[in-house]
């Protein structure tokens, strides 16, 4: 059952049931897509008023039914968002629970790794493939990241300064 719902009443982890369609007849997101807090936000950019999105009796298997199935060419970049996103999650809970100090060197190696796939993330529309609400701190910190390394490439930095941006951005 699909509900028209306006942009600013829109919860994370909500599934859009209808493509949502911009003034000029693009396709921003297509049905079955998890609303997350990136996506509201594109969506306040397009000043999209309303989407569709589907009622469920059971809301905690909204961040769960997140998973996406990525084509094979793509599986080397969840393969390393996947090794950051748990390197992340160690270090933050490191830091909480013992006070101790990020492991810099393996941080800025995972994420080097990332990088060298980074031409298979899209800023506007990538979606984590395992989405739950309470990873969101990690899944922002890499998405800011990666982002950060994009802009700063396309804003004409030098290649030495790159990574030092991206790596600022997982502190972000």
């Amino acid at each position: 059952m699909a509900t028209s719902i306006p942009v600013s009443n829109l919860k994370i982890g909500e599934k859009i049931s209808e493509n949502v369609i911009t003034k000029y007849n693009n396709v921003l997101f297509h049905k079955g897509r998890i609303i997350n807090e990136r996506d509201v936000d594109i969506l306040r950019a397009f000043m999209i008023a309303s989407v569709q999105i589907e009622t469920k009796s059971e809301p905690e298997a909204a961040p769960e039914a997140a998973i996406e199935v990525p084509d094979t060419g793509k599986k080397p970049f969840y393969d390393h968002y996947d090794r950051m996103l748990k390197l992340l999650r160690q270090v933050f809970n490191n830091a909480n629970a013992r006070g101790q100090n990020p492991p810099i060197l393996e941080i800025r190696t995972t994420l080097e790794d990332l990088i060298r796939h980074i031409d298979q993330y899209n800023i506007l529309t990538f979606s984590p493939r395992n989405f739950q609400i309470n990873d969101f701190i990690y899944h922002n910190s890499i998405m800011v990241a990666l982002t950060s390394y994009i802009l700063a490439k396309w804003s004409g930095m030098p290649s030495k300064d790159l990574l030092p941006v991206a790596m600022g951005g997982t502190a972000a």
